[in-house]
């Protein structure tokens, strides 16, 4: 699913590599509630586009 959601919106991939980032930094600071927030925001969009409401 990740491969196809990314051929169909390829702006995403820069923005998921930085939600990535952002998790990891978060993780490494030991800040377990920006990481778990952030988390919650990067799997939303893909649950958004599984219901349809992203195009």
């Amino acid at each position: 699913m990740g491969v196809a959601v990314m051929h169909s919106h390829p702006d995403r991939i820069a923005k998921t590599l930085a939600e990535h980032e952002e998790i990891l930094r978060a993780l490494r600071s030991g800040d377990a509630e920006a990481a778990v927030g952030i988390v919650h925001r990067h799997v939303d969009w893909f649950s958004h586009l599984a219901r349809g409401e992203v195009r």
